[in-house]
């Protein structure tokens, strides 16, 4: 019994001998292991219920107490050639939002097809344009005019001026010089910079009101006109700043709100001097608007912004969104703001700002064009 106990453990050990060296060696194939953050999106996506696999993306992307930023970009990469458009879709997108354009022939190819991609009751080759207009991917602009000529869908030539601007192509001025007495047309003329525009935003200014005679002052002063046009948009903004709405009837209860944020993108000592009142104002909203536009349309002007953020990040409350803030903390990347940053970690012990670094790739474009009608210079570096 004792002599059989032990050829019994000898061939154990000469068994584990063997399987150790052939997996050493490569004599025996073992299926590597896979990080967590791949099992869980492979998961969702096994399920094939779309909503489920956005709803793990999402997490996936903007979870980062719980999911690793660098094998969730691993595993995003590996769903790019999934036989599921969907799952392509969903992988490219995601992508883009942590800063890598490597999911651009997946959504390219979606935008490029002869039929409609119905996704969540939508065409998604519209969404797909106006993803690629939202981070500038100027690549596209062939392929989004191909489509346009194809469908005739005015939002294409939308996303085409914003990703062009003053080398929009003849055939796309062409259409909005069809609508030059509508506000559509001024605003993306305005955009093109298009050498006529300060006549069509003075013809509309004085046949319009509410949101189209903002467009028109806009327009009007970009084109280097000042009054009226000025004049009417401060007031208007200044009664936003105030916490006013429009009483009177059939007007917009966003008009005055809506006037602000056009007025603030332009350079003009009585704007600066607007927007760092507006950081006082009573609404989240305007305070927000005007934030992120002192930093990104007024850096000169913007240590009032600054010095808001410091507040907020030392122990003040509500002054702006906290994602807006460690949004803006990455951005500026400011020696003062990061030590306060540091030190709002250690004191509230939520890990805000070692989770914000991981952010540090992310594009801008994410989110500033919430706060912004246009950006007075692209380069958001």
């Amino acid at each position: 019994m004792r002599k059989l106990r032990k050829r019994c453990l000898s061939c154990s050990f000469l068994a584990i001998l063997v399987f150790t060296c052939a997996s050493l060696f490569g004599c025996i194939t073992q299926e590597p292991a896979k990080a967590p953050e791949l099992k869980k999106l492979q998961s969702a996506v096994e399920t094939k219920d779309q909503g489920t696999i956005l709803r793990t993306f999402h997490e996936a992307v903007y979870d980062q107490r719980w999911w690793k930023q660098s094998e969730v970009i691993s595993g995003l990469k590996s769903f790019l050639a999934h036989p599921d458009l969907f799952v392509r879709r969903q992988a490219a997108e995601k992508l883009y939002i942590v800063g890598d354009s490597s999911g651009y022939s997946a959504l390219l190819d979606i935008l490029k097809k002869p039929d409609q991609v119905i996704i969540f009751d939508y065409d998604d080759r519209l969404r797909i344009a106006q993803l690629f207009a939202q981070y500038r991917e100027r690549r596209a602009s062939s392929d989004i005019l191909e489509l346009y000529r194809k469908i005739g869908k005015s939002s294409l030539l939308n996303a085409l001026v914003r990703l062009e601007r003053e080398k929009t192509s003849p055939e796309v001025i062409s259409k909005f010089l069809l609508e030059k007495k509508s506000a559509f047309g001024v605003f993306n003329l305005s955009i093109a910079h298009h050498p006529d525009v300060k006549s069509y935003a003075r013809d509309l200014f004085l046949n319009a009101d509410g949101h189209p005679k903002n467009i028109a002052a806009w327009a009007a002063i970009r084109s280097g006109e000042t009054q009226p046009y000025l004049e009417h948009l401060l007031s208007q903004a200044e009664k936003a700043v105030k916490g006013e709405i429009p009483s009177e009837r059939g007007y917009d209860s966003n008009q005055f709100k809506e006037a602000f944020k056009y007025v603030v993108s332009i350079q003009h000592p009585l704007v600066s001097d607007l927007l760092t009142r507006a950081l006082e104002s009573s609404n989240l909203e305007i305070r927000e608007i005007a934030t992120v536009n002192l930093i990104f349309n007024h850096p000169r002007e913007s240590e009032a912004a600054r010095q808001l953020i410091l507040r907020q990040l030392r122990g003040a409350v509500g002054l702006i969104s906290y994602e807006l803030m460690w949004n803006l903390v990455i951005h500026l990347d400011d020696q003062e703001i990061r030590v306060a940053a540091e030190k709002n970690d250690w004191q509230t012990q939520e890990r805000n700002w070692s989770l914000a670094l991981e952010r540090k790739a992310w594009p801008v474009f994410n989110w500033v064009d919430q706060y912004v009608i246009n950006l007075n210079s692209e380069d958001t570096r």
